[in-house]
């Protein structure tokens, strides 16, 4: 049985999640995904670092939660207004680009 996540605090974030059990030792695309979806109620957004393991298991995560996913996000303007670096263009969380 897993153990309950422990918050931690970083100055560059509000809170940091850590998950110590041994099905995640290894990030595998489906149990990282239902870990996620587990974790997201409360959450308005979910990010991962640009990484083989978040570009397996974020998609996956983003259809359980059936929710789009915006890939290389390099600037964050607000709440709702993001920049992707993908095609270098300004993006909105409702998936609209302006």
């Amino acid at each position: 049985m897993p153990r309950q996540p422990r918050q931690r605090s970083s100055k560059a974030s509000k809170k940091v999640l850590h998950v110590d059990a041994v099905q995640y030792e290894r990030p595998l695309a489906e149990p990282m995904a239902a870990l996620i979806v587990a974790l997201a109620g409360p959450y308005h957004h979910i990010v991962a670092p640009a990484t083989t393991n978040g570009k397996n298991y974020m998609p996956r995560a983003a259809a359980l939660l059936d929710v789009m996913q915006i890939s290389d996000i390099s600037e964050v303007k607000s709440f709702r207004h993001f920049r992707s670096s993908h095609l270098c263009r300004q993006c909105r969380a409702d998936g609209s680009v302006g």
